[in-house]
């Protein structure tokens, strides 16, 4: 069985392979697995780059996320900015609130800015 911290790593580093677009949002994990939704997805992702990708940011800010359809929600809070590699990184909790399990689930990755401008999990 994988461990949910490991399948959301894995999700969102298939999402910077893979970008979601609304025409065609790719999810590899199906509800199934994470209990999220494409939608989901979408808007959580949306939270996590409107806070890493700003050029200043204090540790704790928040970004929030939810899906009336699904009814999951969930919270983006940056933890600590940092340089790793000469690269501006953001340390970011995920929490996820899965309406269905009546569960919240917390992770923790790291997003790097390359020297090409993109955004990336380290």
């Amino acid at each position: 069985m994988v461990r949910p911290r490991t399948l959301l790593a894995l999700l969102i580093l298939s999402l910077c392979l893979f970008p979601v677009t609304p025409q065609a949002a790719l999810n590899p994990f199906r509800t199934s697995r994470t209990g999220l939704n494409d939608a989901d997805l979408q808007a959580m992702n949306a939270a996590a780059a409107r806070l890493y990708q700003q050029d200043t940011v204090a540790n704790g800010a928040t970004d929030r996320w939810s899906n009336p359809r699904s009814r999951n929600s969930g919270s983006i809070t940056v933890l600590q900015s940092f340089t790793k590699s000469d690269m501006q990184c953001r340390r970011l909790r995920y929490d996820i609130h899965l309406h269905a399990r009546q569960t919240t689930r917390s992770y923790t990755v790291n997003w790097c800015k390359t020297a090409a401008g993109v955004w990336k999990l380290s």
